[in-house]
């Protein structure tokens, strides 16, 4: 099979199994969203956008990075990964901290704080090792770890629902448990090959320098869409933080195509080498134009597709997501730099878009969302992902 062919398959099925993945949980979202209404949404959506950053603070070995190092696949690399991710959470205590003082929307997410968090090193480890999974190209373990733990998910909430004790507490209770079932599948559908579950210092110690920028950088990408609901959390009416994590939440369905395009050209090009310049721009063309066209249908559907999910409560949320989707189309370039950014091996081309990008996103929204609340957000978002295009283009096109 030619290296396009590769890419496209191996980009294709992540792609499948992650929207599969999301297709399900989709369901289970909206069930919550429609039993807590938006005040009720809104607290669970910022205590969670918390946690989910809590997450990347603890994920030291980021997905991008795991598919950089593991190309020898050393049997103690699950192992390694697993320590420096429960070490990671330790790094997570300022966020906690930032809930409990708070005296908005925080003050409201207060007595879940500590159940929430539990998911952290969870998670974390879980990610690392659904990396793992995933390099091994194998379709029936990519599926089972993306599907199989949405579905207990949505059994759990839909019985909550069927019996009207789906409230705060119990969707977030779902959402720890739904952690803990996603790290079983993750070490059920690992590799044979990956069989020590002994931590290898010198494998910590030889990864930690790569880990440093990947970490930084995939914490920093991660932080550019969530931080104008976290400081919208605090400037704005319940109801308009809970429409607009909806918007936020589709938008991130979104963006699972380029992100798994951005992972699979990146261990294709550590296996096989970099392909020639024509191949990459006749191959980032065709991904840019689906990009395109696919935002543009979402686009064109958002008002139908967001009051028959959520309910005429959150009709509202589809004009922030039609603007969101300009960033959907941002990443997509941004992704198509990435891999000749990781391949370089140096720190600098890997962190100054992400890092440049956040800090862009977060000055947008601490100066512009106290002024505007939701237009705000999503200018905030969309410079942020602005800029990291902008600069992964940049490095992207200085020689080695």
């Amino acid at each position: 099979m030619s290296h396009m062919g590769r890419i496209a398959r191996q980009t294709a099925l992540l792609t499948a199994a992650q929207f599969l993945g999301l297709a399900v949980s989709l369901i289970g979202t909206v069930i919550v969203t429609r039993s807590l209404g938006p005040e009720g949404r809104a607290v669970y959506a910022w205590l969670l956008t918390l946690v989910g950053m809590a997450i990347q603070l603890a994920l030291v070995a980021p997905p991008p990075v795991v598919r950089a190092i593991a190309v020898s696949s050393p049997p103690s690399l699950p192992a390694t990964l697993a320590t420096l991710c429960v070490a990671g959470a330790l790094l997570t205590a300022p966020l906690a901290l930032y809930v409990l003082l708070d005296e908005t929307i925080g003050r409201a997410s207060r007595p879940y704080l500590a159940l929430a968090w539990l998911a952290v090193p969870v998670t974390a480890t879980t990610l690392a090792l659904n990396t793992l999974v995933q390099i091994s190209d194998r379709t029936r373990p990519i599926l089972l770890v993306h599907v199989g733990p949405r579905v207990v998910q949505i059994a759990l909430i839909a019985a909550l629902a069927a019996t009207g004790r789906l409230d705060l507490t119990a969707a977030i209770a779902v959402f720890v448990l739904t952690s803990v079932v996603e790290l079983s599948f993750a070490v059920a559908c690992l590799p044979g090959t990956l069989g020590s579950w002994r931590p290898s210092l010198s494998l910590m110690r030889a990864a930690l320098a790569l880990l440093g920028a990947g970490w930084l950088s995939a914490l920093a990408i991660f932080s550019i869409p969530r931080i104008g609901l976290i400081v919208l959390g605090s400037h704005a009416p319940l109801e308009a933080t809970g429409r607009y994590s909806v918007a936020l939440t589709l938008q991130e369905a979104a963006l699972v195509a380029p992100v798994a395009l951005g992972g699979v050209l990146i261990t294709h090009v550590g296996k096989h080498g970099r392909v020639g310049r024509r191949m990459r721009n006749r191959g980032g063309l065709l991904v840019l134009g689906i990009s395109v066209v696919s935002c543009s249908l979402a686009a064109f559907l958002a008002t139908e597709f967001v009051t028959l999910t959520f309910g005429a409560a959150f009709a509202p949320a589809a004009g922030p997501f039609r603007l969101l989707l300009i960033s959907v189309v941002l990443a997509t370039c941004y992704q198509l730099c990435q891999t000749l950014l990781y391949n370089r091996g140096r720190p600098l081309p890997i962190v100054a878009p992400s890092v440049a990008a956040c800090s862009v996103a977060l000055a947008t929204a601490l100066i512009a969302i106290p002024r505007l609340g939701v237009p705000g957000a999503i200018l905030s978002n969309v410079l942020g992902f602005a800029t990291l295009a902008a600069v992964g283009f940049v490095f992207a096109r200085r020689p080695r």
